[in-house]
C-alpha cells in the first residue's frame, strides 16, 4: 500500500512537472550584446504582457500552439517573432536595434505645433478606447523589491507592530497574483490571489500594494492621481513637444515629451508615443515627483482584440528620502486579459435573455429614421474633423464629446447607468489562503524569472513560514482557539482574526487612552474594537474603552455598540455608556497626549471634566436615497470633580487651575450636580446621492451638491435639570476645482430655548483646537479662543471654509518650486452674543513629510485686530 501511494504521487508530480513545462524563455539584447533591461513583450494570442528581468531575461508558461510575440523597449524598434511552443522551453533570443526619431517625415508649419494637432486627436479618440469594451477579466503578476538605506526612529514608531523593522541596506522582495475584473461601465473588483514578502509581516491584509492605477484609465482626467496628459483637460495642465518619428510596421510612431506648464505640484513629465493613424497610445515613460522623492513609471500599451487599448505590462522605480529614511522602490507588473467583449460586436455582453410576459413595444418607423439620421450625422461630423490635419482645442472637444456619444449609442441598455447606483466594490476580496501559498505553487504562474539573490531570499522565508507555521499549530492545539498576543496588548494590533470575527486593540501605551492631568492624574487605559460581519451583510462593532486611575483609585471606561440591522437601508441600532471622568466637550474633547505634555512640563491643563453616569440609545436610518433620519435617547448623570494631584516635573510649587472652565454664562448658569436626559431627532439629506451596492450592503458614494442638515434636540423627564430646546441647521461640502485645488465649507446655525437651568455640557461649543501643538488635526476650528469659554446656551452662527491648491503664495518662490508639498488658505467665522463676528484668517503650508502642516491665524472681533498664533499639526494616521 505505501509503495503504490508513492507511486501515486511520482506519477502526479510528473504529470505536474510537463504540465507546467511549455514555456517561452530567452533574452532580450541589443546590438552591442548588452541586455535590455525590462524590456516588454506581448503574446497577442494570449492577451498577454510581461516584462524581462534588469539583466534582459524573460520566461513565462503558455499552451502547446503558435504564437506571435512582439519584443520592445522605450527607444528601440520593436520585434515580432512566430513562435512554435511544444513540449519543454522554447528558447528565443531577441536583438533590438535603436529606434531613430526625426522630423524628417512629418510637414511643419510655421503656425502649428505638430504635437498639439497629434495630442488633441489623441485625447478625443481616448473616449473610444477608454468606452470600447464592456468587459474583461485580468491576472496581474507583481514583482517588487526595496531597500531601506537609512531606516529612521521615526519611521520604526510609525511602522505597524506586525511589520518587522527593515535591516538598513537589505533588498527585500515580494510577489503578488491578483485577479483584476471590469465591467462596464465602471464597475473594478480585484481578488488578492496570493501575496508573499520576504519582510515577515508585510503580507498581510493591511499592507499588500495596492493595484489603484489599474482601475482607472490613462483616458481619465486623472492617472494614478496626478493629472493625466490624455485626459480631456490635460492641454490645463501640460504643453507638448514632438521630439520625432519613427517607422514601425510602416505605421509613424510619435514620441511626445509631456511638460508641465508649472514647474512645481504633482504633475507627469516624459514621454508619450502615440501610433499614427489609430491615435492610440503605446507607451508611457512618465516621471513624478512622490512625497518622498522621485518615481518613474513605464507602462506598455497594446490594442487589444484591435479596439481596446489596455496596460499589457509595466515597470515603476523611486527613489527618496523622508522622516530621516531613504531607500528604493522597485517593481514589474505583468497582465494576462481573458474574457475581453467589446461593445458593439456580436455577443459582446452576454446576458440571460428573461421571457417577457407582454410584448416589447418596437419603435415606430419615425423614431427609427431619425436615430439613422443621427448616427449619420454625427459620424459625417467624426469624419469631416478626422480629416483635418490640425484641429484647435474647441474642436478636439467636439470630436471628443462626439466619439463619447458614439460609443455610448453601441451600448444596450443594461449598460447605461439609469439611476444613481454606481457598479463596483469599494473593497479588495482576499483568498482565505492569500499568505499561506510557498515556492512550489508559483513556479508555474510566475511570468518572469527570478534571480539568485530573490530565489535565495524566498527560499529562506518559506523555511522560516513552515517553522513558524507548525510552531502556531502546535499552540493551537495545546490551547484550542486562544489567539492573544501579549504583544499586541501592549502596543496594540489584533487579538483575533478569523471567520468574520476580528479583535483588535490599541495597547496600553497608547497615549490616546494612557494619559495624564491633575483631574484624573496618572491614568492608563487602551481600546478594544470586536467586529464580525455576516453573509447578508449584517454587521456588529463593539468598542470598549477602560481606563484605570492610579490617583482616583477608579475604574472607569465608556463603549459603544452598533448593529447593521438593515443593510440595504442603512439602517444602524447604536447604544453605549460611560462610567467615569468626560470631557465637558463630549464631541471635541482636548487631545490627551498634548495635554500630559503640558501638564507634566508646564502645569498647563486645558481639560476640563465631569463626572459622568449614563448613556445614549440611537436608531438611524435611510428614509429614501440621499435622506437619512436620525433618533437619539440619552440619560447622564453629571457630579462636579476637582484636581486629585498637583504633580508636575518641573513647577512644583506652583498648583494647576481649578476645574472649572472660564466661560461668562456660570454666573447665571452655575455648574453644579445634576441629572440630564434629553430627546433628538435629526434629517440628514445629500441631493442626487451616488451609492455602490456591496453585496447587500448601501454605501454612500459622491454627489455634486452640498449635504444639509436639519437637527432638533429636547431635554426631558421630571429629573430633568432643563427642559430645554436645540433648533440647529448645518451644510456642508467639498469641491474639486481641478487645477490640483479644492474648496471645502461648513456652516451651522441655531438658537436654545428654555435654557434658563441648562448646564454647560448641554451648551453649543464651537470646534475649538487651542493647542499650539496638534496630533488630531482638524481644517474645520478656530485656534486663538479658549476651550469653553465662548461656549453658548443662546443663539449662534459658526462656519468653516478651506481652500487648498498646489500653488499659492510660497511655491511662487524660486527655492519652492518642484517641493511636494500643499497650500491651505482658511477662513473661520462665529458669531454670538459673548463673542460678535468674530473671524479668524489662516496660512498653512500642508504635507511637509507627508504629515506636518504648519500655519499662521489672526484674529478679528467685530472687524478688529484681536491676536494672531502659529499651530502645527501632526497627523499621525
Amino acid at each position: 500500500m505505501q509503495i503504490r501511494k508513492q507511486l501515486t504521487w511520482i506519477l502526479l508530480i510528473l504529470i505536474a512537472s510537463s504540465a507546467s513545462a511549455q514555456n517561452i524563455a530567452g533574452k532580450i539584447l541589443d546590438k552591442q550584446g548588452n541586455p535590455v533591461p525590462f524590456a516588454t513583450i506581448f503574446i497577442r494570442e494570449a492577451n498577454r504582457g510581461l516584462a524581462a528581468n534588469d539583466k534582459g531575461k524573460f520566461q513565462v508558461n503558455v499552451e502547446p500552439g503558435t504564437y506571435t510575440v512582439k519584443f520592445q523597449s522605450i527607444g528601440y524598434r520593436p520585434v515580432s517573432q512566430v513562435v512554435k511552443v511544444g513540449d519543454g522551453t522554447t528558447n528565443v533570443n531577441i536583438v533590438l536595434e535603436e529606434a531613430v526619431y526625426d522630423l524628417s517625415q512629418l510637414t511643419v508649419s510655421s503656425k502649428d505645433n505638430p504635437s498639439v494637432w497629434i495630442m488633441r486627436k489623441a485625447i478625443a479618440l481616448g473616449q473610444q478606447y477608454k468606452r470600447s469594451v464592456s468587459s474583461y477579466s485580468s491576472d496581474v503578476y507583481l514583482k517588487l523589491s526595496f531597500n531601506a538605506s537609512k531606516f529612521s526612529r521615526i519611521l520604526r514608531y510609525m511602522t505597524p507592530k506586525s511589520i518587522a523593522i527593515p535591516k538598513e541596506g537589505k533588498t527585500y522582495f515580494g510577489e503578488m497574483l491578483s485577479k483584476i475584473t471590469f465591467n462596464a461601465p465602471e464597475t473594478y473588483s480585484q481578488r488578492v490571489i496570493s501575496f508573499r514578502s520576504t519582510l515577515p509581516g508585510a503580507d498581510s491584509k493591511d499592507n499588500f500594494p495596492g493595484l489603484e492605477f489599474l482601475s482607472t484609465s490613462i483616458y481619465d482626467n486623472s492617472f494614478s492621481d496626478i493629472p493625466s496628459p490624455l485626459g480631456l483637460n490635460a492641454f490645463s495642465y501640460y504643453q507638448f513637444k514632438l521630439i520625432g518619428s519613427t517607422l514601425e510596421n510602416n505605421v509613424p510612431i510619435y514620441k511626445i515629451q509631456v511638460l508641465p506648464k508649472r514647474p512645481s505640484g504633482k504633475f507627469f513629465s516624459g514621454y508619450l508615443y502615440i501610433a499614427d493613424n489609430t491615435y492610440a497610445v503605446k507607451d508611457a515613460d512618465l516621471n513624478f515627483e512622490m512625497s518622498f522623492g522621485k518615481a518613474n513609471f513605464k507602462i506598455a500599451f497594446d490594442l487589444i482584440d484591435e479596439s481596446a487599448v489596455l496596460p499589457s505590462s509595466y515597470q515603476l522605480f523611486a527613489n527618496g528620502s523622508m522622516l530621516g529614511s531613504s531607500g528604493w522602490v522597485k517593481s514589474s507588473g505583468s497582465l494576462k486579459y481573458t474574457n475581453v467583449r467589446i461593445i458593439g460586436r456580436g455577443g459582446s455582453h452576454n446576458r440571460p435573455q428573461v421571457a417577457s410576459v407582454t410584448p416589447q413595444k418596437q419603435p415606430s418607423p419615425t423614431v427609427v429614421k431619425k436615430k439613422t439620421e443621427k448616427e449619420k450625422k454625427r459620424a459625417e461630423k467624426i469624419e469631416k474633423l478626422m480629416s483635418k490635419t490640425a484641429l484647435s482645442n474647441s474642436e478636439m472637444t467636439k470630436l471628443a464629446k462626439l466619439v463619447k456619444e458614439e460609443e455610448e449609442s453601441k451600448r444596450p441598455d443594461t449598460l447605461l447607468m439609469k439611476s444613481m447606483e454606481m457598479q463596483g466594490l469599494d473593497k479588495v476580496e482576499f483568498s482565505d489562503d492569500y499568505n499561506k501559498k510557498d515556492s512550489s505553487f508559483w513556479t508555474g504562474l510566475r511570468p518572469m524569472p527570478l534571480e539568485e539573490d530573490e530565489k535565495e531570499a524566498f527560499t529562506k522565508s518559506d523555511s522560516i513560514k513552515t517553522i513558524k507555521d507548525r510552531i502556531a499549530a502546535f499552540q493551537s492545539l495545546s490551547r484550542g482557539s486562544e489567539t492573544v498576543s501579549w504583544g499586541s496588548l501592549i502596543g496594540g494590533g489584533y487579538l483575533y482574526n478569523k471567520g468574520g470575527l476580528e479583535v483588535k486593540t490599541k495597547g496600553f501605551i497608547n497615549p490616546n487612552y494612557t494619559y495624564f492631568n491633575p483631574i484624573d492624574g496618572f491614568t492608563i487605559g487602551t481600546r478594544f474594537a470586536i467586529f464580525k460581519t455576516y453573509e447578508s451583510s449584517r454587521e456588529i462593532a463593539l468598542y470598549l474603552f477602560p481606563k484605570y486611575s492610579f490617583n482616583r483609585t477608579k475604574v472607569m471606561g465608556d463603549f459603544s455598540f452598533s448593529y447593521l440591522l438593515w443593510p440595504q437601508k442603512m439602517a444602524w441600532v447604536r447604544f453605549g455608556g460611560t462610567y467615569g471622568s468626560r470631557d465637558l466637550n463630549a464631541e471635541q474633547p482636548v487631545q490627551p497626549l498634548v495635554n500630559s505634555v503640558t501638564s507634566l512640563f508646564f502645569k498647563d491643563s486645558y481639560t476640563r471634566a465631569m463626572d459622568n453616569r449614563g448613556g445614549f440609545a440611537n436608531l438611524s436610518f435611510e428614509v429614501a436615497n440621499g435622506l437619512q433620519a436620525k433618533f437619539e435617547l440619552s440619560y447622564y448623570d453629571r457630579r462636579l470633580l476637582n484636581n486629585i494631584t498637583n504633580f508636575s516635573f518641573l513647577k512644583k510649587n506652583e498648583s494647576y487651575d481649578p476645574n472649572i472652565p472660564g466661560n461668562e454664562y456660570l454666573s447665571s448658569h452655575p455648574l453644579t450636580n445634576h441629572k440630564q436626559a434629553a430627546f433628538e431627532a435629526s434629517l440628514t439629506y445629500t441631493p442626487e446621492q451616488y451609492y455602490r451596492m456591496d453585496g447587500n450592503r448601501k454605501k454612500y458614494v459622491k454627489s455634486d451638491y452640498p449635504t444639509f442638515e436639519v437637527l432638533y434636540r429636547k431635554g426631558i423627564l421630571n429629573e430633568s435639570a432643563s427642559p430645554y430646546q436645540l433648533l440647529k441647521f448645518k451644510t456642508w461640502k467639498r469641491w474639486d476645482l481641478g487645477l490640483l485645488s479644492e474648496f471645502w465649507y461648513e456652516v451651522a446655525g441655531g438658537s436654545f430655548f428654555d435654557s434658563k437651568a441648562m448646564q454647560l455640557p448641554d451648551f453649543h461649543m464651537p470646534n475649538v483646537d487651542h493647542m499650539p501643538v496638534s496630533l488630531q488635526p482638524t481644517k474645520q476650528s478656530f485656534h486663538l479662543i479658549p476651550y469653553y469659554q465662548y461656549a453658548t446656551p443662546g443663539w449662534f452662527v459658526e462656519a468653516h471654509s478651506l481652500y487648498e491648491a498646489d500653488n499659492i503664495i510660497i511655491k511662487q518662490l524660486p527655492f519652492f518650486k518642484g517641493t511636494v508639498f500643499t497650500e491651505n488658505l482658511y477662513l473661520s467665522y462665529y458669531n454670538t452674543k459673548a463673542l460678535r463676528n468674530y473671524v479668524e484668517v489662516g496660512y498653512g503650508i500642508d504635507k511637509i513629510w507627508v504629515l506636518m502642516e504648519v500655519k499662521a491665524i489672526v484674529g478679528f472681533e467685530d472687524g478688529k485686530y484681536r491676536s494672531w498664533g502659529i499651530s502645527i499639526s501632526i497627523n499621525r494616521d
